[in-house]
């Protein structure tokens, strides 16, 4: 009869020993430590097995620990006692749903985590409801098109990713609804046509990209339409011919870029179309310059 009480006994204080194992504990009691190169939660020189709180006037953290590692519901709540985040934890990782919300209770954020990196879709509202942002991450990359809008609901920016890097067309609105860029990436790095607009959709630039660099024919525009800039590039250095026009369309400036600096006759003409200056260039550098008569006459 001794030995069945005395194991009833040792029971009973396993089964307590248990119970404050898994009892709420206060942020301020617990010590985290670094074990084999992992984050462990300690409450005095035991690995936590419960639920860590802290509180405002309401409640403000909630979270399960596990043999000493985030395992389980985690919620963070804003003074209001509205909720802030809920997610889940696993192996001290984000695992599975995640939630954001603004302190009015509205969502802010939804996606989805595996193994603590960002998976599958996710969409961002600003405190209007209206949708931010929207795409899709695998193994904590972007995949697939990402979005971004205006308040309004107006698309803002549509680019494409694979395997977290820019890949295919990628669009830029303004708030008006109008083009204001458009380009083409390929491993991160613009490559092919480039165009990009004033808020009218007037034309602003046209040029071309080869592995991340202008390359080939450049244009700009005044913002009547007219030409502004023509000239080439090579590997990202200006080179070939260039002109220049005033916003009437008169000639402004002409001559040569070799790799990025000009080389050869450059020439100069006033909004009338007058030749003022005649220059020469060497490496980038003027080696000689004839004002015109016109141009004396002026000063």
């Amino acid at each position: 009869m001794m030995k069945k009480r005395s194991f009833l006994l040792l029971l009973l204080v396993c089964l307590w020993a248990e119970v404050q194992a898994q009892s709420r504990v206060h942020v301020s009691e617990i010590e985290e430590r670094n074990v084999n190169g992992k984050k462990t939660i300690f409450v005095g020189e035991q690995k936590l097995n419960g639920v860590v709180y802290e509180d405002y006037v309401s409640k403000k953290l909630r979270y399960t620990v596990k043999d000493g590692i985030k395992e389980g519901p985690y919620e963070l709540y804003y003074p209001n006692g509205n909720l802030k985040r809920r997610a889940t934890f696993k192996n001290d990782r984000y695992d599975g749903a995640f939630e954001e919300y603004y302190d009015n209770g509205q969502l802010s954020l939804s996606t989805g985590f595996n193994q603590g990196k960002y998976d599958g879709p996710l969409i961002r509202y600003y405190e209007n409801g209206q949708i931010q942002a929207k795409g899709y991450h695998r193994d904590g990359e972007y995949e697939g098109a990402q979005e971004t809008y205006y308040e309004d609901g107006q698309l803002k920016t549509g680019i494409a990713y694979l395997e977290g890097k820019k890949h295919g067309l990628s669009v830029k609105y303004y708030e008006n609804g109008n083009l204001k860029e458009k380009a083409h990436y390929s491993n991160d790095q613009l490559e092919g046509p480039y165009e990009h607009y004033y808020e009218d959709m007037t034309l602003y630039v046209r040029s071309n990209y080869s592995e991340g660099v202008k390359h080939g024919e450049f244009e700009m525009f005044h913002e009547n339409g007219r030409l502004k800039r023509k000239g080439y590039y090579k590997e990202g250095k200006e080179d070939g011919p260039f002109e220049i026009y005033y916003p009437s369309g008169v000639l402004k400036r002409k001559g040569y870029f070799v790799e990025g600096r000009l080389h050869g006759e450059s020439e100069s003409y006033d909004e009338n179309g007058q030749l003022i200056d005649k220059s020469m260039f060497k490496n980038g550098q003027e080696i000689s310059s004839k004002k015109s008569s016109i141009a004396f006459k002026k000063a």
